[in-house]
């Protein structure tokens, strides 16, 4: 039984650490990282756009600290933000 929940946890712990947008942001591994994240195939080309454009419109500056899928997230936050801006300027 403690070989089992060993196992599992460790389990756990490998996956989680196997996908690439779960990798803190580094500047000097930026283009190392990203062809990972674009090999896994884990995001759309359209999420694999996002990230990659927000990361280089905004400065690595901005990414400093935060995970490839908090700089995803946070891309998309803000695009949806101003998608919806855009449509109520358009009613």
């Amino acid at each position: 039984m403690k070989n089992f929940l060993l196992f599992s946890i460790l389990s756990i712990l490998l996956i989680s650490c196997s996908n690439p947008l779960n990798k803190k942001f580094n500047d000097k591994n930026f283009d190392k990282d990203m062809a990972a994240i674009i090999e896994s195939k884990k995001l759309n080309k359209e999420d694999e756009e996002l990230l990659l454009g927000w990361v280089l419109l905004n400065g690595f500056e901005m990414a400093s600290g935060k995970t490839y899928k908090q700089i995803l997230n946070e891309a998309k936050n803000y695009t949806k933000k101003e998608k919806d801006k855009e449509e109520e300027k358009n009613k």
